[in-house]
């Protein structure tokens, strides 16, 4: 792997308005009404999906929560690759942020140093 290049996630406005776009503006096909997920993914949930990605998520609360932690990237044969985490100050296991992220920064930093086994 090439020397791994720290990095964050920043995804720019324009990005996320026409995503925006996309999905307020998806039409939605109609299914059996015994359909359920037998025929890929339940239609009333992804309406469910979409609207709440429309109007509660807030993607820049996720985007700054994900980025307290690392972010590195790197090539590795030849796949250009992404890892986040943390390690602890001595010896011990690679800590993910999805381990981490509902927990307040102070108590993400002790759950890091006893993975470490600090």
């Amino acid at each position: 792997m090439t020397s791994p290049a720290p990095f964050r996630i920043e995804v720019s406005d324009d990005v996320l308005e026409r995503i925006r776009a996309k999905v307020a503006g998806y039409v939605w096909h109609e299914m059996p009404d015994d359909g359920g997920w037998a025929y890929g993914a339940n239609l009333d949930y992804m309406k469910e999906l979409c609207a709440y990605w429309l109007e509660e998520f807030d993607w820049r609360a996720q985007e700054a929560r994900l980025n307290r932690f690392s972010h590195f990237t790197g090539v590795y044969r030849p796949c250009r690759v992404a890892v986040a985490g943390e390690w602890g100050e001595g010896a011990g296991r690679w800590v993910t942020p999805s381990e981490l992220a509902d927990l307040p920064l102070p108590v993400a930093q002790q759950r890091i140093a006893r993975a470490a086994g600090l």
